[in-house]
């Protein structure tokens, strides 16, 4: 075959072919670096920047720690999940991915509100306080999504207690008490605190009132700023 048509060839076959994948990191990478001389700088900028295989088992840990590999280094090996934990300069803690929206779901209980002979069951009430979270938060601009694919974030509402005072002294009234947790996909916690609202006014009924309470409730969630920069941010930090 003339020269001018194998230099066509090829061309065509590197075109097709595309860069070359650089191939993962793996224990022995870091072994040869570590011999070559190479300083644990060096070595951690290099898997912070690269996708990653490596074997953290703690026998592995411990060839390591034989061959005199920093420490440094060793963590940097074990907080390395692959690609897309690697991707960039950045450290894990960084590398979340900013948040599009949210999944809220409540936790459910078979448990009632009571008081003589009327009860409102708190799944019930969990639901009202779902919708008007979800309400509180869009007018914050931060919007529900069905599902979230990584990052962040996952709200789990608990409703707590819904407690009645009767109108002795003062008027009539609901508290409600709920906790407020948020997790990223990887189901580490970013956000957890206790939330309580009330009701206090007359001429109401006992539904009205315990609506009024969830609102209150809600509100004081909503306008707390460190959840708002948790679910904008993935960290209230």
């Amino acid at each position: 075959m003339p020269k001018m048509l194998w230099l066509i060839v090829l061309s065509a076959i590197c075109l097709w072919s595309g860069p070359l994948q650089e191939q993962a990191l793996r224990n022995g990478d870091i072994l040869d670096m570590q011999a070559a001389g190479f300083t644990e700088a060096v070595i951690n900028a290099k898997i912070k920047t690269s996708s990653c295989q490596f074997d953290t088992t703690p026998a592995a840990l411990t060839k390591l720690k034989s061959a005199s590999v920093p420490e440094s280094v060793i963590v940097e090996m074990i907080n390395c999940k692959g690609p897309i934990a690697n991707a960039g300069n950045l450290s894990n803690n960084d590398k979340r991915p900013t948040p599009n929206g949210y999944e809220l779901s409540f936790v459910k209980s078979d448990r009632r509100w009571k008081y003589g002979l009327r009860s409102e069951p708190l799944n019930k009430i969990s639901e009202y306080a779902d919708k008007q979270l979800t309400a509180a938060l869009e007018a914050k601009g931060v919007h529900r999504i069905p599902a979230i694919e990584n990052g962040c974030c996952r709200i789990v509402m608990e409703l707590l207690e819904v407690t009645t005072h009767p109108a002795v002294i003062k008027k009539p009234g609901i508290d409600a008490s709920a906790n407020i947790s948020v997790r990223d996909t990887d189901n580490r916690l970013v956000y957890s605190k206790g939330y309580r609202g009330e009701s206090r006014t007359l001429g109401n009924t006992w539904g009205h009132l315990i609506n009024h309470a969830v609102e209150d409730l809600i509100n004081n969630i909503a306008a707390h700023s460190d959840l708002i920069k948790a679910l904008t941010t993935g960290s209230p930090n």
